[in-house]
């Protein structure tokens, strides 16, 4: 009987280290650009859940404390990481607390509107180990 318990208890370990809940990788990070310029947008990590640990941003996804980047009206965004994730899977315009425009989350650019003001934008990516999900702003001027 105890070697059963024992071999399931092995077995269990086995897969939690196999799916990444033991990782010791450390967590990615990501940079935003306005595309052809020199402007660096600053990037905040929000919430993630990367190997077996955690922590939610403690406000809402709009109230993220991170300075906006000014930026000329239609500029493109590219964001990128030091390690490609397996998937981005979603990408948003955060209108409110409540409100958010789901944008393409096929590429890793963002083409920001005309309008002037500051806008709020959140990404998920994944990887083997977890999700990290990526807040920036910008000022359109």
């Amino acid at each position: 009987m105890r070697i059963t318990v024992f071999s399931i208890f092995i077995c269990l370990l086995f897969t939690l280290c196999a799916c990444g809940m033991f990782s010791n990788k450390p967590m990615p990070t990501s940079t935003a650009h306005v595309e052809n310029t020199d402007i660096i947008i600053p990037v905040k990590v929000h919430y993630y859940d990367w190997g077996g640990k955690y922590e939610y941003g403690d406000s809402a996804t709009i109230d993220v404390e991170v300075e906006p980047a000014i930026i000329p009206p239609n500029s493109k965004i590219v964001f990128s990481f030091d390690r490609k994730p397996k998937e981005i899977s979603s990408l948003r315009e955060v209108l409110s607390r409540e409100e958010s425009n789901t944008l393409d989350s096929s590429s890793n650019e963002i083409l920001v509107p005309y309008t002037n003001g500051i806008h709020t934008y959140a990404y998920t990516a994944k990887w083997p180990e977890g999700f990290v999900v990526f807040v920036f702003k910008v000022e359109v001027n």
